[in-house]
């Protein structure tokens, strides 16, 4: 079991239904069955729920790879956590009235980490075994 991957995908998860929550309860307040209204807020909202799904399905992959090629716990509790972390305040950031820019980028430097750290470990543990093998 990727049991370091299970926990991380669990904490997004809840995350993901969070931001759902939210685009739906603004969509129920307006009476917009589609799109956005015009609303920006709306907008926003629908916004940090895709950039969400945009980042974290790829990132998460990336993570159980790493882990079933026994990366260290350490480094993957690192990417895990400022994943998770990156998201909530990238989703604040996005989402707050007025929206803060500074959270956005913060967000996006702490998705980003975890993506390219996670993507180059797993180019390194697949040249190893291709060179192994």
């Amino acid at each position: 079991m990727l049991a370091i991957t299970g926990f991380y995908t669990a904490l997004l998860g809840l995350m993901l239904l969070w931001l759902s929550f939210r685009v739906i309860a603004k969509r129920k307040a307006l009476k917009i069955a589609h799109g956005t209204g015009g609303d920006d807020q709306l907008n926003r909202r629908r916004n940090a729920h895709s950039n969400f799904t945009e980042y974290v399905p790829i990132t998460l992959i990336l993570m159980a790879t790493a882990e079933a090629s026994n990366t260290s716990t350490v480094f993957l509790h690192a990417a895990g956590a400022t994943l998770v972390v990156g998201r909530l305040i990238h989703a604040v950031g996005m989402t707050s009235d007025p929206e803060n820019l500074k959270f956005r980028q913060i967000g996006m430097i702490m998705t980003f980490l975890p993506l390219l750290t996670l993507a180059v470990v797993n180019l390194l543990r697949a040249a190893q075994a291709i060179m192994a093998g």
